[in-house]
């Protein structure tokens, strides 16, 4: 696999950030496309993470796209239960 520039991987954890989620298409296993989003704690520390991951074929950008609102809505309601607000 190619190094990515550290200028590259700044904007992308930027954007990761923002939008709260990252996705992975093809990029850790050939062929398979994954979507994470973090579980933060109290002082906004990531402590876990939820996931789904599936074959590209399967789990193409339209499909990830329908998941992203309902993982998360499950993050937040795990981390209004762990006090985070």
């Amino acid at each position: 696999a190619e190094a990515m520039d550290s200028a590259i991987l700044d904007k992308e954890l930027l954007t990761i950030r923002e939008q709260g989620y990252a996705m992975s298409f093809s990029e850790f296993v050939v062929g398979a496309n994954a979507i994470a989003v973090p579980i933060l704690y109290l002082l906004g520390q990531p402590i876990a993470a939820i996931n789904i991951t599936g074959p590209q074929y399967r789990l193409d950008a339209a499909a990830m796209k329908r998941y992203v609102d309902p993982l998360l809505e499950a993050v937040s309601d795990i981390q209004s239960r762990l006090g985070h607000s």
